[in-house]
């Protein structure tokens, strides 16, 4: 859809899920407020005008908090990503933040039968807003406890897409204490650097070069650093690929 049709279907659009949020919000579930959350994120990034629906975000997030017991392991991983996505964006709703200590701690219980690519988007969704707001205290550390009992058993895309953004995620929050974890995914990831995609390799090249300097993987430190320097992939691009990949792709 174009922006200017766009600026007259969302009045309606937003004024119909209101009323729906109102009179039916046990109808919405997880999977529907991260649709929500997210559309808003994405037409922010093209520019599209979005103010009627942000407007519905504070309602939203009171909705998500009474929904999140019920929220199955995608819907609450979907949820905390697609709200940490949109306060990095151009217009911040605070109002979002209040959701992610109550979602954090149902995803902190729901972490065991989490898949690859949900453990890998409540990581980085929480390493994203660990400035802003706290998420559940036990999070982080839990989730690093499933990935390295169960990365093992992944098959090869899970590993190859998703230990690249945890590795990036502990990376963002400095987390010091996953040492066994930060081995395993180097051990995972040795005979894949050259088929990872440039944001990716970036992004492991400043976890464990940068940030994670006293893990001991030399060989693959080595093997980073030589695909790094035979794409010609800049200091300034490795240092940029915490800001994620959407981003980085920006530069």
């Amino acid at each position: 859809l174009d922006d200017q049709l766009l600026q007259k279907l969302l009045p309606t659009l937003a004024e119909r899920v209101f009323e729906l949020l109102f009179l039916r919000p046990d109808d919405f579930n997880g999977q529907d407020i991260a649709n929500v959350i997210w559309s808003c994120g994405e037409l922010q990034a093209r520019g599209a005008p979005v103010s009627p629906l942000l407007d519905l975000l504070p309602v939203l997030s009171e909705v998500a908090v009474k929904r999140a017991a019920v929220m199955k392991e995608q819907d609450l991983s979907n949820v905390m990503w697609s709200c940490a996505m949109l306060q990095k964006g151009d217009t911040p709703v605070p109002a979002l933040l209040d959701i992610m200590p109550v979602v954090s701690a149902f995803a902190e219980k729901r972490a065991d039968t989490m898949k690859a690519q949900e453990l890998q988007n409540t990581l980085w969704a929480a390493s994203l807003i660990k400035d802003e707001v706290a998420v559940a205290a036990g999070l982080i550390p839990k989730l690093a406890c499933v990935t390295l009992e169960r990365s093992p058993t992944w098959i090869a895309k899970d590993v190859e897409m998703a230990l690249p953004m945890i590795a990036a995620a502990l990376a963002r929050l400095e987390d010091r204490q996953q040492q066994p974890l930060l081995k395993t995914i180097a051990k995972r990831l040795e005979g894949t650097l050259g088929r990872q995609n440039d944001w990716r390799l970036c992004a492991l090249m400043l976890s464990f070069t940068e940030v994670f300097k006293e893990v001991a993987v030399s060989d693959f430190r080595e093997r980073l650093r030589a695909e790094v320097e035979r794409r010609g992939l800049s200091e300034e691009m490795v240092l940029r690929s915490q800001l994620g990949p959407r981003e980085w792709q920006t530069r």
